[in-house]
């Protein structure tokens, strides 16, 4: 019985904070870009986009950032992949009016994503660096929104909301299972960062399908050093999580985040239509997990989340003790069982 009343609790305190999630993320408003900005993307934006095994749909991907006439845009792949990638622009330009001169492929001995990003930013000339994955489609006016969020000179970065990216031939059938699973985890993403976003500023991880960030945090020597060398339990180098940790950096460095809510600034993002959408979430969870418990105990700072993020600061608490609520549920009701 008490296992029983165990849940109801958790089941009550969840929807509680699913309708107050629901409620916020109906009140944050976009970001209008100011008829004289500060910030022009064919001035200050300098997209850096990691990729190796490059995709078909990178040629779309492609077209869709120059549209939104950018500073430059820097691919960095491995070198055995540098004629497959510089083929593939050179096909998804063709017959548009885009050149390939504010396009640069530079190249890595060995894949790793985030020496691959700080190859980029050691590069970039922009002063707002855009961080995309090689599969991500943007809206023509993506960037010129996205870049309106530091108008707000305490704004060190910026995401915004995610689609699913379905195919013709994908829509013209119903979708699978995985893509459905998909897309909802997309809404319920968008819907939680909105809602933390109004209440209090907060953000759990501003995800690297897309993430703008200014460009002297990130090209500063400590944090290419510390993005780079980034241990876990001092003895695994982490690739993976890299969002994470940009997201963390900037919370404890007193920097705000933003996510822009406009419909002009959402992008699209390929879904898995497979059993592999599950190793995707299990990564996902992993890098959630092990960045929660960084947070709380190896990140000196972080602690001022309190301040300036109570609702995050409660919010990542829940998602790190769901486990152990589970565990704890679970044991009481073998106990009940077996008493």
């Amino acid at each position: 019985m008490n296992s029983i009343a165990g849940l109801a609790i958790y089941w009550t305190i969840n929807g509680i904070i699913n309708h107050i999630r629901e409620v916020a993320s109906q009140r944050l408003k976009p970001v209008i870009p100011p008829d004289v900005p500060s910030y022009l993307p064919a001035r200050d934006a300098s997209i850096i986009v990691p990729t190796i095994e490059t995709g078909a749909q990178f040629a779309g991907a492609v077209t869709s950032w120059l549209a939104n006439d950018p500073l430059e845009v820097i691919i960095v792949t491995v070198d055995d992949q540098v004629q497959i990638v510089n083929a593939l622009i050179e096909k998804s330009l063709e017959g548009t009016k885009f050149s390939k001169s504010r396009m640069t492929v530079l190249a890595l001995p060995a894949a790793g994503k985030r020496r691959q990003m700080a190859r980029g930013l050691e590069r970039a000339k922009g002063s707002i660096i855009v961080f995309v994955d090689d599969d991500v489609l943007w809206q023509p006016q993506l960037l010129r929104y996205l870049l309106a969020c530091f108008e707000d000179q305490t704004v060190g970065g910026a995401g915004s909301r995610h689609r699913a990216y379905l195919t013709e031939q994908e829509l013209s059938r119903a979708s699978s299972i995985w893509q459905r699973l998909a897309d909802r985890r997309l809404v319920r993403r968008n819907r939680s960062l909105a809602a933390t976003n109004y209440i209090d500023g907060g953000v759990t991880c501003v995800s690297g399908r897309t993430a703008a960030y200014r460009s002297e945090i990130l090209q500063a020597p400590i944090f290419t050093q510390s993005f780079t060398h980034d241990f876990w339990l001092g003895v695994y180098l982490l690739d993976p999580g890299d969002d994470t940790f940009c997201t963390r950096w900037l919370i404890a460095n007193g920097w705000h985040i933003k996510i822009q809510t406009a419909s002009e600034a959402e992008i699209y993002t390929e879904v898995l239509d497979s059993p592999l959408f599950l190793t995707q979430l299990l990564r996902w969870a992993r890098n959630s997990k092990r960045s929660f418990i960084r947070c709380h105990f190896f990140v000196p700072g972080i602690w001022r989340f309190v301040d300036a993020s109570l609702l995050l600061f409660l919010n990542t608490r829940r998602m790190g003790w769901r486990p152990i609520w589970t565990w704890l549920t679970r044991l009481q009701g073998f106990q009940d069982t077996h008493s």
